[in-house]
């Protein structure tokens, strides 16, 4: 799962890969974060980490939650994070690390 996130929009991409798990970020660091939290995606930590809302993950999901193996291979994904300490203490986000397609535009 692939979380891309700028200061224009937040998007979920690559819903069905489980394995994978981070957060695509553009553009500047203070813009992203404040798009991130507008759309209810959870908050940037860091530029290094995120947490990523898992009713946000939900959301995207749309029609997906009727499907049995996707919240089957969802609820393994996120025990997976939790074994790994990838949960936040509320466990209501998992913890993302942020790739920055540019990283002169973090700070």
């Amino acid at each position: 799962m692939k979380i891309i996130a700028s200061p224009e929009q937040v998007e979920i991409v690559e819903l069905d890969d489980f394995k994978k798990f981070h957060i695509e970020a553009r553009g500047r660091l203070e813009l992203t974060a404040a798009q991130f939290a507008q759309a209810g995606a959870g908050r940037m930590l860091n530029a290094d980490q995120a947490e990523v809302s898992i009713a946000f993950i939900e959301q995207q999901a749309g029609s997906r939650l009727q499907d049995e193996a996707w919240v089957h291979g969802l609820k393994q994904m996120l025990d997976y994070a939790l074994n790994k300490g990838w949960i936040n203490a509320e466990h209501q986000a998992v913890i993302g690390h942020i790739e920055w397609a540019d990283a002169a535009q973090q700070g």
